[in-house]
Order: C-alpha cells, then sequence, then structure tokens
C-alpha cells in the first residue's frame, strides 16, 4: 500500500477509496462499473507522483548543474533561418 508522500498522492489515495466507497454504495450496474475502474486509475495516478518525487530526490542535487550544460549548449549552436 502506498504512503502519502505529498498533499498531491495523499489526495490521489483519499479520491481512490472514494471511488470504492461509491462503487460498493452504487444502486446502478453502470455506476458501479464506472467507479470500480476509477479506483485503480487513482493509484495508478497516486503511484506515478510517488516514482516522480523518488526520482526529483535522486537527481535534485543535480539538476540545476544539468540545466546549466544544457543551457549553455544551447546558446553555443548557430540560429538556423
Amino acid at each position: 500500500m502506498l504512503t502519502p508522500t505529498s498533499p498531491k498522492v495523499a489526495a490521489c489515495l483519499e479520491k481512490a477509496a472514494e471511488a470504492r466507497r461509491r462503487a460498493r454504495s452504487a444502486a446502478r450496474l453502470e455506476d458501479r462499473e464506472f467507479w470500480q475502474q476509477m479506483e485503480p486509475k487513482w493509484i495508478r495516478l497516486a503511484e506515478s507522483y510517488v516514482q516522480t518525487e523518488r526520482l526529483d530526490d535522486f537527481i535534485g542535487p543535480q539538476k540545476n548543474q544539468f540545466q546549466s550544460i544544457i543551457l549553455s549548449q544551447a546558446a553555443c549552436r548557430p540560429a538556423h533561418l
């Protein structure tokens, strides 16, 4: 189970829980199916945020250095007409 590491992850997990509750209480089959499909989508979005945060934590210290290198290389290229 994911643990909320940020407000975005927490919000997604809350939406997933809400989708589960709505699926359980839905009277119509179509509504139940819709909410059952939504729960894993919210969980996948939360997982995506967690992975992005981990990547940011990993490359964070080098991020500014990489951006400086890329910008300096772009400035050295001749402009094309």
